[in-house]
C-alpha cells in the first residue's frame, strides 16, 4: 500500500480488537458504568484508556451520554508547509488503503491537529453509518470534544492506539472499534494530523497497528528529509552572506 509493507488485510484479528461481545469488553462496559457514575478504582480497563478516561472525566468534562460528535469549528490559522507536506500523504495513503478498508466494511479517516475530519473513505453503508454520529468531515473527535475515540487519544498519545467498543468514552459509540496514530513534527513532536480507520460492530484486523506504525513513521521520515534539506540551504546561504 503506497510503500508501507503490511497489508491490513487477513483472516486474524486484532489481539485488543476481538469480538464487541467478549468477556474482556463486559468487564470494561461495567468499569465504564462504574467510572461515569464517579467511581475511581475500577478493574479491567488498559491503562491508556483509563487514562483517557480521566482526561475526559476530570480535564476536559466531557458528557458520557454525547450522542454524536460536535460540529468544527471554522479554522483560524493557515497550514505550515509541513502540515499541507502531512495531510498530502495522508490523504494518499488513505485512497490507497480504501478499497481494503472498504472490503472491512469499515472506513478511514484523516484529521487536523485539533481533531478535526478533514476527509473519509470506506464502504457507503459505513461512511452513512459514521455520517449518524458525525463520523464525517468537518466535525470534531479531539478528546475534550467527544472523549476517548482512536482520532482524539490518538493526539495524546505517541504510538498507535486501538479504542474497542465501551472503551469509548461516549455511549453512543460503543459499538464502533476505532484505530489512529498521529503523525507529529520532527521537531517540536507536536500533533500534525491522525489516520484512523474504524469498523462497526467487528474487530479489526492484526495488522491495522502496524499498518499505522508505519504510515506514521513513514510520513515523520519524510517531513525529517525535508527538515535536514531546509537546514542545508540555510546553512548554505548563511555560509554565501558571510
Amino acid at each position: 500500500m503506497n510503500g508501507v509493507n503490511t497489508r491490513m488485510s487477513g483472516a486474524s484479528h486484532a489481539t485488543s480488537g476481538n469480538a464487541l461481545a467478549g468477556g474482556s469488553l463486559m468487564r470494561t462496559a461495567e468499569a465504564w458504568e462504574s467510572f461515569t457514575a464517579g467511581e475511581d478504582a475500577v478493574q479491567g480497563v488498559r491503562p491508556e484508556i483509563l487514562t483517557s478516561w480521566y482526561r475526559c472525566r476530570e480535564q476536559y468534562g466531557v458528557d458520557p451520554g454525547l450522542d454524536r460528535a460536535p460540529p468544527a469549528a471554522p479554522e483560524e490559522s493557515a497550514h505550515s508547509i509541513e502540515r499541507d507536506v502531512v495531510f498530502a500523504e495522508l490523504g494518499g495513503l488513505a485512497t490507497s488503503a480504501a478499497r481494503e478498508v472498504a472490503d472491512l466494511d469499515g472506513l478511514v479517516t484523516v484529521t487536523d491537529p485539533g481533531g478535526r475530519i478533514l476527509a473519509s473513505w470506506g464502504s457507503q453503508r459505513l461512511l452513512h453509518r459514521g455520517a449518524d454520529s458525525n463520523l464525517a468531515p468537518w466535525s470534531t473527535w479531539s478528546e475534550w470534544a467527544s472523549g476517548t475515540n482512536g482520532m482524539g487519544t490518538a493526539l495524546e498519545c505517541h504510538h498507535p492506539v486501538m479504542v474497542r467498543g465501551p472503551e469509548h468514552w461516549c455511549h453512543a459509540f460503543h459499538l464502533w472499534v476505532c484505530a489512529g496514530v498521529a503523525v507529529r513534527d520532527v521537531v517540536t513532536h507536536d500533533p500534525l494530523a491522525v489516520l484512523n480507520i474504524s469498523c462497526w460492530k467487528t474487530p479489526l484486523p492484526d495488522a491495522v497497528l502496524p499498518w499505522l506504525r508505519n504510515a506514521a513513521a513513514g510520513t515523520e521520515a519524510k517531513l525529517r528529509q525535508r527538515a535536514q534539506h531546509t537546514g542545508t540551504l540555510l546553512a548554505a546561504a548563511f555560509a554565501d552572506a558571510r
